[in-house]
């Protein structure tokens, strides 16, 4: 008799594209935004998945876009996402 069925729906129905996260970086980064979403994209998705490190994806994201781009990132992104 099956007692329970676990199902992993993230990744399999939701494609998750931090919208959010990606508006708050257009807006704070002075670059075209179709620019910075293919720029992004593939580093969010690869720490969204766990590829990258946390540390190392915020050290990389300090470093091309400075600490106040981050701050607000991280802000959405620990409260939204």
């Amino acid at each position: 008799m099956i007692q329970a069925i676990f199902f992993d729906y993230h990744g399999v129905l939701d494609r998750r594209r931090y919208t959010g996260l990606m508006e708050v970086l257009i807006k704070a980064i002075p670059h075209p935004p179709a620019d910075i979403r293919n720029r992004l994209e593939p580093n969010v998705y690869a720490y969204a998945t766990g590829v990258t490190a946390p540390n190392v994806f915020w050290t990389a994201m300090t470093e091309a876009y400075g600490p106040s781009v981050v701050q607000a990132a991280k802000k959405y992104h620990l409260h939204v996402e």
